[in-house]
């Protein structure tokens, strides 16, 4: 373990078998440690804990016998694997079934055989020099996963950066483009949270749907500003140049890393439970469930803000024609976890308000 000498801890209050022992291992070029009783070993072992690769100890001793030095021994967590030969005869078969019982290594029965003691002994040293192996890989094993994690760790948090800086980007071009605010941006996001919290979707997924539900308009970067920026109703040749945002937004970022969390709400935030939303007529469940939530935030924020087309609508007013597309345009078990949580979802409306 510390490159200190390998040594046996000899245990037995007859003097005779203890030297016979001690004779045998030392003449095979053992070192022993020796003691009279388990009390005497006990301490000895406590001092010499990282010298000492196997014990033989007697079963009938004074002060402390082999049974309880046994029990001592196996009580410490440190000592669990440091095997323990009992020395015993074959009238003593009780306490040999005890030691067996409390995990000893093996059993010597007396008289001894210096052969037998040599081997025993032997293969007890090996045996815990493979345990100590092994607990030292195990525990560079355990070194590395955490060395590893922490590298992951690291690089994902570098990921995530980038990814947030891209996302900031996309953003602010958005922004720069659209009449919408930085606040409605952050609504939607926190409804969506909300909404995919209250689903039950895993934490990493509700994550992933808060960081990217900002950009599901992102598209509208390429949609001229007569267009975008009207006062007033679009003409049907308008609104479908207007749908084109969804496929100009897909096409910005689908060679990107972003992840499919992502491209689907840009790409699909616009389409119908019922299968006629745009650009790609999706249906149902077909439809993914990140954008099924973000088109519910979306469509709430638009009707209760205003815009440069329109005035805002109450929320009472809001909530009367999103439920008109209950399981027409909005997914009905979605739409009913949004109108459970309303008044969560009106705080933090309050919270982030547009400046008047």
């Amino acid at each position: 373990m510390d490159g200190t000498a390998k040594k046996v801890l000899v245990i037995d209050d007859t003097k005779l078998v203890r030297k016979i022992i001690t004779y045998v291992l030392n003449s095979s070029g053992i070192e022993t440690i020796e003691a009279e009783n388990g009390l005497e070993g006990l301490q000895i072992l406590e001092e010499n804990f990282l010298n000492i690769r196997a014990i033989t100890v007697d079963v009938e001793m004074p002060i402390m016998d082999g049974i309880e030095f046994i029990k001592n021994v196996k009580a410490k967590k440190k000592y669990e694997n440091l095997p323990i030969i009992i020395v015993t005869s074959l009238s003593e078969k009780e306490d040999m079934q005890k030691g067996l019982e409390l995990g000893v290594y093996d059993y010597i029965i007396k008289p001894v055989d210096r052969t037998l003691v040599f081997l025993k002994v032997r293969n007890a040293m090996r045996y815990y020099e493979n345990t100590i192996e092994i607990e030292k890989l195990n525990k560079d094993i355990t070194r590395k996963n955490f060395e590893l994690e922490a590298l992951v760790e690291i690089r994902t948090k570098e990921l995530e950066n980038m990814t947030n800086s891209l996302i900031v980007a996309l953003e602010n071009a958005n922004l720069y483009n659209d009449e919408n605010t930085g606040k409605h941006i952050k609504r939607v996001a926190m409804f969506s949270e909300l909404i995919a919290k209250e689903l039950g979707l895993s934490k990493e997924f509700v994550a992933r749907i808060k960081m990217y539900a900002p950009i599901h308009d992102i598209g509208k970067v390429g949609i001229p500003d007569e267009i975008l920026k009207k006062p007033g109703r679009y003409t049907p040749e308008e609104f479908e140049i207007m749908k084109e945002h969804v496929v100009i937004g897909y096409n910005m970022i689908k060679e990107s890393s972003l992840p499919e969390t992502a491209k689907n709400i840009v790409r699909y935030h616009h389409e119908k439970w019922s299968g006629t939303g745009y650009r790609i007529g999706l249906k149902g469940e077909d439809i993914p469930v990140e954008a099924r939530i973000v088109s519910i935030a979306d469509v709430f924020d638009a009707l209760s803000t205003k815009r440069i087309y329109k005035e805002k609508f109450s929320i009472e007013e809001t909530l009367r024609i999103m439920a008109e597309g209950r399981g027409e345009q909005f997914d009905p078990k979605i739409f009913d976890i949004f109108l459970k949580n309303i008044d969560k979802i009106i705080e933090l409306k309050n919270r982030y308000a547009d400046d008047e």
